[in-house]
């Protein structure tokens, strides 16, 4: 696994529909191209619905291992003073999620975090 770094942003990736469509059988091409792209700007961690050892397993059959930073099961509940809404420093891609231009990321990633609204 890729040493997590505190000056770079976080970024969180799920599993199912985003990486493979079948569990692990086959993997998303775009999806793997860009996650190599992301893990040179960011930390990526892979999270699922599935746990812990599922995104493990699913990393090392798509030969991600060495651009991850951490695995970890999705949460149940979250418990923070702010409602999601309120981060407003976190964005969320789910429609075109891998059409973006990586290259394009604008933005100093640890103040200004990712600037996906000029991609």
């Amino acid at each position: 696994m890729k040493e997590y770094k505190d000056d770079l942003a976080t970024i969180y990736i799920d599993v199912d529909d985003t990486i493979t469509p079948d569990m692990g059988n086959s993997f998303f091409p775009k999806a793997i191209e860009s996650i190599i792209k992301l893990s040179k700007k960011a930390n990526i961690i892979i999270w699922s619905k599935g746990g812990l050892n599922y995104t493990k397993e699913i990393i090392n059959k798509a030969n991600l291992v060495d651009y991850i930073a951490f695995c970890m099961p999705k949460p149940d509940l979250i418990i923070d003073d702010l409602s999601f809404s309120d981060f407003s420093y976190s964005k969320m891609i789910n429609r075109g999620m891998w059409d973006l231009d990586i290259d394009k990321l604008e933005g100093n990633w640890v103040n200004d975090r990712i600037n996906v609204e000029k991609i």
